[in-house]
């Protein structure tokens, strides 16, 4: 494979993954899972397959040397694209798994706030109860949380 073959390889893995962080950073914003996943799954095996690649090239002597002023300028550009969508989709992570573990709190502390409290009625066994147990705590997800 010449140096002008490998490279196009590699602006293509590139312009892929780029797509690929682009469209999960775009879910990010408004979250659904169900549309998440493979696209996650899409980013894991491109950006396995891009790291192999560059190991690859890494053992190539003297690519980079080999391409042409418009390729090393087409990859420089990709690779700044790359770069930049690579930190919008670092930020949403961090605010989408922030989110999460802030509504995991929320559920947390209204269920120990719940579990604490006793209640006057049938208990557990179906006889009445008197209010000298401990109630459990159901949790409901819904929208509003």
């Amino acid at each position: 494979m010449t140096a002008d073959m490998k490279a196009k390889r590699l602006l293509q893995l590139l312009e892929n993954l780029v797509n690929v962080l682009e469209e999960e950073t775009l879910l990010l914003r408004a979250p659904r899972s169900v549309e998440l996943g493979p696209v996650v799954r899409k980013k894991q095996e491109l950006l396995a397959e891009y790291e192999l690649y560059l190991q690859e090239l890494a053992q190539t002597p003297h690519f980079f040397q080999a391409l042409t002023d418009d390729m090393r300028t087409n990859l420089k550009t990709l690779s700044e694209r790359f770069q930049n969508a690579a930190l919008e989709n670092e930020k949403r992570l961090s605010l989408a798994t922030r989110s999460s573990q802030m509504i995991a709190d929320r559920i947390k502390e209204e269920a120990k706030k719940a579990m604490g409290t006793t209640v006057k009625g049938y208990g557990s066994t179906g006889g009445y109860s008197k209010g000298t147990e401990k109630r459990t705590a159901p949790i409901a997800v819904n929208q509003t949380l």
